[in-house]
């Protein structure tokens, strides 16, 4: 697959990893999920069951942590609204932020109850699962535009965003397909499939990464 470094879209990309819903980011991380699902983020992982209401943001930062001293990555759990809102030290595992309806409590203590905290998964090589979880996904390919691509499993620590990057090239427009986990970021032009810069992958996850974009990208024609 034909890579290309092109630096104009790397201020795009971290607003948009940083900040949420800004310029168009459409994002997948919150979306409802069949079955109990294990989240990772960091270093951190939570399960969440499949009748909550409870939803998962992951962020490389966020201004209430910053608050709290916490510059680096977050896990947010929330529930319609942000009328109840927990925030996880993706590093440490502390809570640094529990401002919970008293009727939601009981749902938001049970997650909490399930919190663990190791260790980034670093597993490269050939025989290393597909990107830090044990098989490729069964869920339907994703279609936005002439991209299809495969979501990773929230347990293995990747998530992703579909930027629109028009305000940022004048008389141009289209979206990319950011990838990414605590320390790395894959960026893939949703139009043609290009690799946008590879030099925001992190050593350890850069065979994980190979992987991710081989088998999950794809010229929708055909191809899936």
């Amino acid at each position: 697959m034909k890579r290309l470094v092109l630096g104009i879209f790397l201020p795009v990309v971290v607003v948009a990893c940083l900040g949420g819903a800004a310029f168009g980011v459409y994002t997948l991380r919150n979306e409802a999920q069949a079955e109990a699902q294990q989240v990772r983020w960091g270093n951190v992982t939570v399960t969440i069951p499949s009748d909550s209401d409870i939803q998962r943001v992951r962020v490389r930062s966020d201004p209430q942590a910053a608050v709290e001293g916490i510059m680096g990555p977050v896990l947010k759990l929330i529930t319609s609204g942000h009328q109840s809102v927990v925030i996880i030290d993706a590093e440490t595992g502390r809570v640094i932020r529990d401002d919970v309806l008293a009727s939601e409590r009981a749902a938001f203590d049970a997650v909490l109850a399930t919190l663990k905290v190791g260790q980034p998964e670093t597993t490269s090589g050939a025989g290393a699962p597909w990107p830090y979880a044990t098989a490729l996904p069964s869920t339907p390919r994703r279609v936005p535009g002439p991209i299809s691509y495969l979501e990773p499993d929230p347990a293995s620590g990747i998530a992703i965003d579909y930027v629109h990057y028009d305000a940022f090239r004048p008389g141009r427009s289209g979206s990319l397909i950011v990838f990414y986990n605590t320390r790395s970021e894959l960026v893939v032009d949703a139009e043609t499939g290009e690799l946008l810069g590879d030099n925001a992958i992190h050593p350890d996850d850069r065979e994980a990464f190979d992987r991710l974009l081989e088998e999950t990208v794809k010229i929708a024609e055909g191809l899936y």
